[in-house]
């Protein structure tokens, strides 16, 4: 896969590969960990799939979000990044819900939070993300803390 993301990039939008989402989330990130370049790849393969509007947002999702975008009281996370995520997650296409989801659960610690799954259908997921609505507006999300060496 050296160089050549489209696989990856299209797997994301596959409910058939849910079981491989994260690992391939994963193996996207630790590309670009490997080789900064290969964020070009990447955002290149995003862009031919879904336009460079959507790229860019991908890959802000893909580079992910650290606490000063996320916030670091309840009232900053009620305007951080948490929001935009929240949105992406009901989004209609596949690849924002399951990056955005992998970004709430790194965020939060939470997996599966309100029974959210990306591969849900409209309905199922609204209600779901009532509780990821809920908690933020009741300033009850936090970002998860990182562990102490």
């Amino acid at each position: 896969y050296v160089g050549l993301y489209d696989a990856l990039v299209n797997a994301l939008n596959d409910t058939n590969q849910r079981a491989s989402w994260r690992s391939q989330v994963d193996e996207l990130r630790q590309a670009i960990a490997r080789d900064p370049s290969a964020a070009d790849g990447i955002g290149e393969a995003f862009a031919l799939e879904r336009g460079q509007e959507a790229a860019d947002d991908l890959m802000e999702m893909l580079f992910g979000f650290d606490a000063a975008a996320v916030g670091k009281t309840p009232d900053e996370a009620k305007n951080g990044a948490l929001v935009r995520i929240i949105r992406w997650m009901d989004d209609d296409d596949l690849t924002y819900r399951v990056l955005a989801s992998s970004n709430w659960d790194e965020i939060t610690g939470k997996r599966l939070f309100g029974n959210y799954r990306p591969e849900q259908n409209d309905a199922q997921r609204k209600r779901a993300l009532r509780h990821h609505w809920d908690r933020l507006e009741k300033g009850e999300l936090a970002v998860k803390e990182e562990a102490k060496p």
